[in-house]
C-alpha cells in the first residue's frame, strides 16, 4: 500500500519542473507527511507555479471555464463512487468470515453488486482520460492544471467535506480509512491518474 500510494505522490509530481521534482520528492521521503498532506502540498506547489501562467487571457480562460468546472465534477463524482465502493468493501473485507464465505446469498450479492461497482469505476475513468484529452487539446498548461486541481481538490475535499450518508452506515464511515484516506485515494486512481495518462500520452505522440 505505501509503494502505491508513494507512486501516485510521484504522479502528482510531475506537475513541477524536473528539478524541483527531485528535490521536493527528497524532503517528503525524509519526512513523515500523511499521504494527502504530502499529495496536498505538491499539489499546491505546481498550482502556484502554474497560476503564473495565468497571467495569460487564454490561459486564465481556459482555467476558469473548463479546469475549475471539470475538476470539480470529476472530484463530486469520485466522492460519491468512493461512498458506494466503501460500503461494499466493509461488508465484504471487515466483515468476511468463514461462516460468511461459506454462504451462498454472499456470493451471489457480491457478483450483483461488483460489477456495478467496476463499472462505475470504468466510467470515471473514461471521464477523467476525455476530460484530459480536452484539456491537452486547449493546451499542455491547461491539461497541467486540470491535474494539479484534482490532485488538490482529492486531498482536500475528505478533510474538510464531511461525507454524507445515511446512520445505516455509521459502522463504515466510523473508521477513518474509510471516512477519510479512501475517499482521497480512490480519485487519485480513477481521476487523477486517467487525466495523467492522457497528458502523457499527448507527450509522447508529439515527440
Amino acid at each position: 500500500m505505501r509503494r502505491a500510494l508513494w507512486l501516485v505522490t510521484e504522479w502528482v509530481a510531475r506537475g513541477l519542473a524536473p528539478h524541483e521534482r527531485e528535490a521536493v520528492l527528497g524532503d517528503l521521503a525524509e519526512s513523515n507527511r500523511t499521504f494527502a498532506a504530502s499529495v496536498g502540498d505538491i499539489a499546491g506547489l505546481a498550482l502556484r507555479r502554474g497560476a503564473a501562467s495565468c497571467t495569460e487571457p487564454r490561459t486564465a480562460i481556459a482555467f476558469f471555464v473548463l479546469v475549475l468546472p471539470l475538476s470539480f465534477l470529476l472530484t463530486a463524482l469520485a466522492r460519491s463512487t468512493a461512498s458506494s465502493v466503501a460500503i461494499s468493501l466493509w461488508f465484504w473485507i471487515d466483515n468476511a468470515d468463514t461462516h460468511l464465505l461459506q454462504n451462498a446469498g454472499f456470493w451471489v450479492g457480491v457478483t450483483d453488486v461488483m460489477p456495478r461497482l467496476l463499472s462505475a469505476c470504468a466510467m470515471l475513468a473514461f471521464y477523467a482520460w476525455s476530460a484530459g484529452t480536452l484539456a491537452v487539446c486547449v493546451s499542455r498548461t491547461t491539461a497541467r492544471l486540470l491535474c494539479v486541481m484534482i490532485a488538490l481538490m482529492a486531498a482536500v475535499w475528505p478533510v474538510f467535506s464531511a461525507p454524507r450518508y445515511g446512520p445505516q452506515n455509521d459502522a463504515v464511515f466510523h473508521l477513518t480509512f474509510y471516512r477519510v484516506v479512501f475517499p482521497c485515494l480512490l480519485p487519485c486512481i480513477f481521476v487523477l491518474l486517467p487525466a495523467l495518462f492522457a497528458l502523457r500520452t499527448s507527450r509522447m505522440e508529439n515527440a
